[in-house]
């Protein structure tokens, strides 16, 4: 007996060994997939934010990016149900590692970083504050795309990239209505070493990340340069611009690494910064609001002087026009209406590969004194209906069924709003006249609604 157990002690101990040293090890990220449970991974979380619905503004979870040893990122989260436990055992900045996390496939938007995978952080994970080992770890992570891919190679109005160049222009503070109510942005164009350009949009929230007099002090001795991690494309009259949200962080200081760097490519350049001068943000002129108008009054004002004027409308949804169908195949790049089979675009001169579905429907609004067509296109159609066309074909398996509403729209019926539209005359029938939405807003709960009480005119005959 005393034999036999020699031997089972033996055999014991190497398979312990062996299991004891399987799970010290660290996994690479860069060979991190969906479904590898039970790894260890480590690395510096360099950016920490939280993610809100469009559509609402409620908190949806609590993002970060993760970066090893050797400058590998993937993307990361947290439940907004396990906030609680998880979000006050992690901070920016510093060196983690973690165990029993969730690795799971990508997601196709706002993707912050190319990594195949991402790793949620759920109430059974282990984390564990690393403190010797913390300066082998990147500060920061960037994936910097060339300028002249944006709009080109790079396109997608939830797609999210990281650019670096020389500001080479920075405009007023601007005052401009958003769903909101009135918000500031200020416009920062910058060119990289080969002469490309982009237009960055920086909205008020994230103006603190740039500190415009050290930019004009430091602007007379050199050149300035700004790094910017995750901005997001949006198209603008048919262009690509980019624009900041929730993932954004704006890099200013000139003796960062990658900064240096851009000036050293740059150093035969000599580019002049033009710089207006902004008084502070209270200070600022508000746009003047449009007129708010009832639905007769709104059809009275179909003259071509007001063609291209905006009017405020507090009106209920009433009826959808179904049969006009909701959506669109689009250039992925321009926006504009492609044809099977070979979905051409005039824009591009060429064949589209894959063509994006775009929100495009009318629905009929109606107050005391009148109805109307409003016609909703992707951005304002996205915001009142609360997701993208691709979410609901997906979703709801409406896949070539143009013409058959999603029960989504259903819900929009008897719902009041504040429309902001411009009228539009049918390019093709000049009796049918319709009003094109560039802005929702909730109404106000202080909005006297001083409609008419006079029959409405039927909108066809006001032209």
């Amino acid at each position: 007996m005393h034999h036999i157990s020699c031997k089972l002690l033996q055999i014991t101990w190497p398979l312990s060994s062996c299991k004891m040293a399987a799970r010290s090890d660290i996994t690479p990220i860069a060979i991190l997939k969906p479904g590898m449970y039970r790894r260890r991974i480590k690395g510096r979380i360099t950016k920490l934010w939280t993610a809100h619905s469009a559509t609402d503004g409620k908190k949806f979870s609590h993002d970060f990016i993760f970066v090893d040893k050797e400058n590998t990122a993937i993307e990361g989260f947290i439940r907004i149900p396990d906030e609680d436990n998880i979000l006050q055992q992690v901070q920016e900045g510093l060196v983690y590692e973690f165990y029993k996390f969730v690795p799971i496939i990508k997601r196709e938007r706002f993707r912050t970083v190319e990594h195949d995978a991402r790793i949620q952080l759920r109430g059974a994970a282990t984390i564990t504050k690393v403190e010797n080992d913390d300066a082998a770890f990147p500060l920061r992570y960037f994936d910097f795309k060339p300028l002249n891919t944006i709009g080109t190679t790079i396109t997608g109005d939830k797609t999210v990239v990281d650019v670096i160049g020389q500001v080479v222009f920075i405009g007023p503070i601007k005052r401009v209505n958003k769903n909101s109510g009135q918000v500031s942005l200020r416009e920062i164009e910058i060119e990289d070493e080969r002469d490309d350009k982009v237009l960055i949009t920086i909205w008020e929230e994230y103006l603190p990340q740039i500190d415009f007099q050290r930019i004009e002090e430091e602007s007379k001795t050199q050149e300035i340069i700004l790094a910017f991690s995750s901005l997001r494309l949006l198209p603008f009259k048919e262009k690509w611009n980019l624009t900041t949200y929730s993932a954004t962080r704006i890099y200013q200081d000139q003796f960062l690494p990658e900064i240096t760097a851009f000036r050293r490519r740059i150093a035969k350049n000599n580019k002049q910064l033009t710089l207006h001068e902004a008084t502070p943000l209270e200070e600022q002129p508000d746009e003047q609001l449009p007129p708010s108008v009832s639905i007769k009054e709104l059809h009275d004002m179909c003259i071509p002087e007001n063609q291209d004027k905006s009017f405020n409308v507090v009106a209920k949804i009433s009826d959808t026009l179904e049969e006009l169908g909701w959506y669109y195949e689009a250039c992925p790049i321009h926006r504009t209406k492609v044809r099977q089979p070979s979905y051409f675009c005039y824009k591009c001169k060429a064949n589209v590969r894959r063509p994006l579905p775009w929100l495009n429907f009318r629905l009929i609004v109606a107050d005391e004194t009148g109805d109307a067509q409003f016609s909703f296109i992707e951005k304002q159609a996205e915001y009142l209906i609360g997701s993208s066309a691709q979410d609901l074909l997906y979703c709801s398996n409406n896949q070539g069924k143009k013409k058959h509403l999603p029960p989504v729209f259903a819900q929009l019926s008897n719902k009041e709003h504040m429309f902001t539209v411009q009228w539009e005359r049918n390019k093709f029938t000049d009796d049918t006249i319709y009003y094109h939405v560039t802005g929702i807003q909730n109404v106000p709960p202080t909005t006297t609604k001083q409609l008419s009480a006079a029959a409405a005119t039927p909108y066809e005959k006001n032209r």
